[in-house]
């Protein structure tokens, strides 16, 4: 089985012990767990043969379950397989000892134990070739392997050899006795492969992690879903008058095992519902009872399997889809821590390029700046200081004074661009307007700036979000937009400001444009609205030009931050 927690107690006693002990000691503990172990096996399957010879209805020497056949089936399939040996020796004295009673001869109750121990190696061999070791109750695709391989395929072939149907032909009996042989036998196996090994296995295997997780209300959800089945079995079925319609009363509670215990609450069920249905019909009661015990065993068997195929099928899908939830769930928690991490890594860059900008303008102004207010004053000092004839010179003077003068003019202008001093002083609607006038007039594009409402005291980290909205939205209107006239609006409310920026450009199929296509201006501006925990919607139609609306509450709401983008 996988990992530790979900090792089998076969495997736990079978595994080999620590190299720190005596070497001595270590024989002697692996011979007592040894022998542990072959008890084990051996009681289970002297318990499972004599409840296999008591399920044989009245008159017929075949039982209609045979359970000693899931004993050593589970037992192959939880048990390592260097230890097989181990539970294929151990059942020989049991089976032996079980058909004590019995009036078999030595050389049948061997050939006895070859088919069983042929039926239990074939088959485990091919589910852990097949299931790469795991047990076959987890994926519908080891279920479905498991059905072919250990309920239909080699049950119905080595059954061929089984001693009732091989007499049969020998002793020279027609066909239809030699059918019988082979249906009673293979059904006796096939039923129990499909109605008792899951639950051993099941159970065998990860019992005490389950019991060790379970919750107290899971356990008492179990308890009266166990003993509702127990009285529909033992209660239920077993009255005199019950008819077959009383089978119904069953699904509601097989339905609710597989809808809230997957699998192995299925596994279980059916464990109670086969022994229970079998031990009713040959005690005469319940709707399998009847003179004709050969057909009733085989209405019994049918009945068995038209409940247990569809429903494991269903437990094992719901556990999948049960698992697959987990996974997306996860998945879905790791998407969203990693998204936060994403916006906080975002929001520090956003604020580390913030005070970056506010140093670039710093020494641009104070430094920059007044470097070259100086040059101009020297420059016109040399100019003044000429003499009287050197007209070509101080008209070469005066022109780089006015490039001069025309440079500082730019560095204060982009000084103010990256760290608008306005917005700090003045407030954030002059900033915008102030912006806006400066835009209109180096783009020559026309721009309507109006205000509604009056803002009280705007956060600094609010306004300075909205005037970099404006100043890349005008940017992606002046270098890609194509417009004539631009509208910004700017309403302010007591909870929220909203700030409305369209165009009358030629606009974008935003739907077929990846991030990459829409470029870092975009992207850029929704998580600086995120930051503040604003919203920011784009609607855009090709030829319809491109409207930016962005809210941002003044309570500090997080809502926007936690959405994404809207799209119009």
């Amino acid at each position: 089985m996988n990992g530790t927690g979900g090792q089998s107690l076969a495997e736990q006693l079978a595994a080999p012990l620590p190299d720190d002990r005596p070497v001595a000691a270590d024989g002697r503990a692996d011979v007592r767990r040894l022998a542990v172990l072959a008890f084990l096996w051996a009681a289970l399957y002297y318990a499972a043969a004599e409840l296999g010879l008591a399920l044989r209805f009245p008159g017929l020497a075949v039982s209609a379950l045979w359970p000693p056949n899931a004993v050593l089936l589970a037992a192959l399939l939880l048990t390592p397989r260097r230890r097989w040996w181990l539970p294929l020796a151990a059942i020989v004295p049991a089976h032996f000892a079980a058909h004590a009673d019995a009036d078999f001869p030595t050389w049948r109750l061997a050939w006895q134990i070859g088919l069983n121990w042929t039926l239990a190696v074939c088959t485990a061999s091919a589910l852990r070739a097949l299931t790469g070791g795991r047990h076959p109750f987890g994926t519908l695709r080891d279920l479905s392997v498991y059905l072919v391989v250990a309920v239909f395929a080699i049950p119905a072939l080595v059954t061929l050899a089984a001693p009732n149907t091989v007499l049969a032909l020998l002793d020279g009996s027609s066909r239809e006795l030699a059918w019988l042989g082979w249906r009673s036998s293979y059904f006796s196996n096939a039923t129990v492969f499909l109605t008792l090994v899951p639950a051993m296995v099941l159970w065998g295997g990860e019992a005490e992690s389950w019991l060790r997780r379970a919750r107290p209300a899971r356990m008492v959800e179990a308890g009266l879903l166990a003993l509702g089945i127990y009285l529909v079995c033992f209660v239920v079925l077993a009255t005199p008058a019950a008819t077959p319609a009383a089978l119904y009363t069953l699904l509601p509670l097989l339905l609710w095992a597989a809808a809230r215990f997957g699998v192995r609450g299925v596994a279980s069920a059916l464990f109670v519902l086969a022994l229970g249905a079998t031990v009713c019909a040959i005690e005469g009661r319940g709707p399998f009872s009847g003179a004709l015990g050969v057909e009733k065993v085989f209405e019994l068997q049918l009945f068995l399997f038209a409940v247990a195929l569809p429903l494991l099928i269903l437990a094992v899908l719901m556990d999948e889809r049960a698992r697959a939830a987990v996974t997306i769930r996860d998945a879905d928690r790791a998407l969203r821590e990693s998204f936060s991490q994403i916006q906080d890594l975002a929001g520090r860059l956003i604020r580390a390029q913030e005070t970056e900008r506010t140093r670039i303008a710093r020494d641009l102004h104070d430094d920059v700046g007044q470097q070259l207010a100086a040059v101009a004053i020297g420059l016109s000092h040399a100019r003044q200081q000429l003499p009287a004839g050197s007209i070509g010179t101080a008209a070469e003077l005066a022109q780089l004074q006015d490039r001069v003068d025309a440079l500082a003019l730019a560095v204060r202008d982009l000084s103010h661009e990256l760290h608008p001093g306005a917005l700090r002083h003045l407030g954030l609607g002059v900033a915008l307007r102030g912006h806006c006038r400066e835009f209109a007039e180096r783009h020559r594009i026309e721009v309507d700036f109006d205000t509604r409402g009056t803002a009280g005291a705007v956060p600094p980290e609010i306004g300075l979000c909205l005037f970099r909205v404006t100043q890349e939205a005008l940017r992606n209107v002046a270098q890609h937009a194509g417009a004539g006239r631009v509208g910004v609006r700017l309403t302010a409310g007591d909870e929220a400001l909203a700030l409305a920026i369209s165009d009358d450009g030629r606009g974008f199929d935003d739907r077929r444009r990846t991030v990459a296509a829409r470029g870092l201006g975009l992207v850029s501006l929704e998580e600086r609205v995120r930051a503040v925990g604003g919203r920011m919607t784009v609607r855009t139609r090709p030829g319809e030009g491109t409207v930016i609306e962005v809210r941002v509450p003044l309570g500090g709401d997080a809502d926007g931050a936690r959405d994404g983008p809207a799209r119009g």
